[in-house]
């Protein structure tokens, strides 16, 4: 499957979804009520890494789409960190955060997992457990 989802650590507070290669909103709509629900068993926020270091693709209406999910979230969510190398990923990142600027703090982008994992680090210690 092109989108899979799983605890990126033992304490389960960061929640990794991966894309692969030419993935598509049905493959994300099938996984994302199994993230919701891993969300849902921890009593504590819970942020979220959106690797797609393995894939170029953005599929069509992102922008629309991502301002549905996000409007949909669990009340856990913390930090959402998308991870990616892809020059039209960056720009359609910088497309949202210019029509939604009150997101820009909750949803980052980086180039490397290890930055993500660095920024969802301190965004914990700012924000607690």
């Amino acid at each position: 499957m092109a989108v899979e989802v799983f605890w990126e650590d033992e304490a389960r507070t960061i929640l990794h979804y991966r894309f692969t290669g030419n993935w598509t909103w049905k493959e994300y709509f099938q996984v994302l009520p199994k993230g919701r629900d891993m969300m849902a068993e921890a009593d504590h926020y819970v942020c979220i890494i959106n690797n797609m270091l393995e894939t170029d693709h953005v599929p069509a209406a992102f922008l629309s789409r991502a301002r549905s999910i996000i409007n949909s979230r669990p009340e856990n969510t913390g930090l959402v960190v998308f991870v990616s190398t892809g020059l039209f990923f960056r720009n359609t990142y910088e497309t949202f955060t210019q029509l939604y600027p009150h997101l820009a703090k909750q949803y980052v982008l980086t180039q490397s997992l290890d930055t993500a994992r660095t920024w969802i680090d301190d965004w914990f210690k700012q924000h607690g457990d």
